[in-house]
């Protein structure tokens, strides 16, 4: 299982089954990967996954209601940072978010993730995750609604032992999905919001190390994600989400957390 940033600003955890196949001349395992997810990544402003978010106000819609985050109707830039946890990996991450109330807005991320020990690998294996995604935000039902669909890109790499020797996991996501939020009032100053969202992710990767390079061969799942968070005055938000991967037969779920914060003003 992996984690990586996400195009909606939360962490992700993209578990990866293994199974061993002999390579001939190497006399080398090799690895292929059957699709899971769990990019969630975190997205800078958004996060290495990927929500959708339905947020509880009775306001018009700000950018990111879709993920139940801070939108944009006081700032340019939203700062986003998370963790997540799955059975076998959790990670770390932070990034930024620059968009407006409605249309266009881009998202970065970087992240540190800790990969337990496997069958495969015999140490905990750690590294870094790195994500970036656009999406258009559109509102509808009086401003309420918020409807996100976007694009993602996400890399993983980690290292550890692999039968012995010291070899580097390399993990590559593509991702397309929608997400969408629904605003209504908690308190005069506080939004709550319940989210989710679903993506299409394609995959692939390679394991490499001193003289051999293995494959990762190319898999897909959806991830489907439900969560809740709420909002302050538009400057802070604060989500928790279940990523519950489908598509494959050893889908692990992950938890997800984030806190976000508008930056300056307008």
């Amino acid at each position: 299982p992996l984690a990586a940033p996400y195009a909606s600003g939360v962490f992700s955890w993209v578990p990866v089954p293994w199974s061993l196949v002999d390579v001939g001349a190497q006399n080398r395992p090799a690895v292929v990967v059957a699709t899971l997810h769990r990019d969630m990544t975190l997205q800078p402003g958004t996060l290495l996954s990927s929500s959708l978010v339905f947020a509880l106000l009775a306001q018009t819609a700000g950018a990111q209601t879709c993920r139940g985050r801070p939108g944009f109707t006081k700032t340019m830039v939203v700062a986003n940072a998370g963790g997540m946890r799955a059975s076998d990996a959790r990670s770390m991450s932070a990034g930024a978010t620059v968009g407006r109330p409605e249309g266009l807005l881009a998202s970065v991320a970087i992240g540190y993730v800790v990969r337990e020990a496997s069958a495969t690998f015999s140490t905990d294996q750690t590294g870094t995750s790195l994500g970036a995604s656009a999406a258009y935000a559109g509102t509808e039902a009086g401003g309420r609604l918020e409807l996100c669909p976007g694009l993602g890109f996400s890399r993983i790499q980690v290292s550890g032992d692999f039968f012995g020797e010291e070899a580097t996991l390399t993990q590559t996501s593509r991702r397309a999905g929608l997400s969408a939020g629904y605003r209504l009032p908690a308190t005069r100053d506080v939004l709550v919001v319940p989210f989710g969202s679903a993506e299409y992710v394609w995959f692939d990767g390679s394991v490499r190390g001193d003289g051999f390079n293995l494959p990762v061969p190319e898999d897909t799942y959806i991830p489907i994600s439900l969560g809740l968070g709420s909002v302050w005055k538009e400057w802070i938000g604060f989500t928790l989400a279940v990523v519950i991967p489908t598509g494959l037969p050893t889908a692990h779920r992950s938890y997800v957390t984030s806190f976000s914060v508008a930056l300056g003003g307008r």
